[in-house]
């Protein structure tokens, strides 16, 4: 729009958090001398605990819902409202029924809530939470053994890097901002096209029918985040951008910190 046009001329440095806010930047024609490269992170060191708490933790919330250690968990997180479309993930919930050992967790609330549980009273194994705080999330995320985030428009999507932080693979839209960059497809999560329910049923399927997988990817996941996607890089990303103005003639000039 022209307005948003005029807004981005004034500004002097752009910092990308994903490909998909590089390529916007690019659209708009911004000179990729003004965009740096940041990636967007959580507070990873929040998210660590060992082993044994891990797997106590896990077993004892588990065990509160009636879940089988052996059981398949995923878990979604998010406002209930029409943007994350957990519609989808109830969808999907139904159509994983017939394989018996799968259990959906909602963590959440919002505008849409009282619909979605009238929908699905009689439901089985899908269990509502309601919201919980950053504390009481993480257990959850160490309980499940996958993420889903099937929102209809996510800047960036920052419970998977909380999801990646705990070992957690994500199963995410298209339209995630973190899909491509955090997310690598059968590497550290899948990526489906919005709204797509058959198609995520397809990619949860393969976690079915290969017991290595999840572990395997959950690994790679939190390699990822911790290695790539921490506060402190991002925080670089920031001084590099002040540190860096621009000239009148559109030149970049080093400041002296």
């Amino acid at each position: 729009t022209p307005l948003q046009n005029l807004f981005l001329k004034g500004v002097t440095r752009f910092i990308s958090i994903g490909k998909k806010t590089e390529d916007f930047y690019l659209s708009k024609k911004i000179p990729p001398s003004k965009i740096i490269s940041g990636r967007y992170c959580v507070d990873t060191d929040f998210f660590k605990k060992d082993g044994p708490q891990t797997e106590q933790k896990r077993s004892e919330l588990r065990s509160s819902l009636g879940i089988k250690d052996t059981d398949f968990v995923l878990l979604f997180v998010g406002r209930l409202f029409e943007r994350k479309r957990p519609q989808d993930i109830i969808a999907l919930h139904e159509f994983l029924l017939s394989k018996g050992r799968v259990h959906t967790l909602m963590i959440g609330s919002g505008p849409l809530e009282g619909a979605l549980k009238a929908r699905c009273e009689n439901l089985p194994r899908l269990h509502w939470l309601g919201f919980q705080n950053q504390i009481q999330t993480r257990d959850w995320y160490f309980t499940a053994d996958l993420l889903v985030v099937p929102s209809e428009f996510e800047t960036w999507g920052l419970v998977v890097n909380e999801a990646f932080s705990c070992g957690l693979p994500a199963l995410v839209s298209s339209a995630c901002g973190a899909a491509g960059d955090l997310v690598d497809e059968g590497e550290t999560g899948f990526v489906y096209e919005v709204g797509s329910v058959e198609s995520a049923f397809n990619y949860v399927n393969r976690f079915l029918e290969n017991q290595t997988l999840q572990k395997t990817m959950g690994d790679s996941a939190r390699k990822k985040v911790l290695s790539a996607y921490r506060p402190d890089q991002f925080a670089d990303s920031i001084y590099e951008a002040l540190s860096h103005p621009i000239k009148g003639n559109g030149e970049l000039t080093a400041v002296n910190p």
